[in-house]
């Protein structure tokens, strides 16, 4: 039964960040939030820092959908002239 809530709750937590990420790709061009999603500073991170960061994560997630990351944005802009 643990497991099953675990499950639920790594289910809601993927449908947040999914929303989070449709909701900054619809905002305008120069915003920081979107800058941001496609930004990849250079450089070594402190020691003991983790190295798999959210947006390798999520990168990993449309991965697996078998989409790129360009096919996704253009849906979200899709959704996002369809609501005019």
């Amino acid at each position: 039964m643990e497991n099953r809530h675990r499950k639920s709750k790594e289910i809601q937590i993927k449908r947040r960040i999914w929303n989070w990420i449709g909701h900054t790709l619809h905002k305008e061009t120069g915003a920081t939030e979107k800058t941001a999603l496609d930004s990849n500073p250079q450089g070594y991170g402190k020691r003991g820092r983790l190295k798999g960061t959210w947006r390798r994560a999520i990168e990993g997630e449309i991965r697996n959908t078998r989409k790129s990351s360009n096919e996704v944005k253009g849906r979200a802009e899709d959704d996002d002239e369809d609501n005019d």
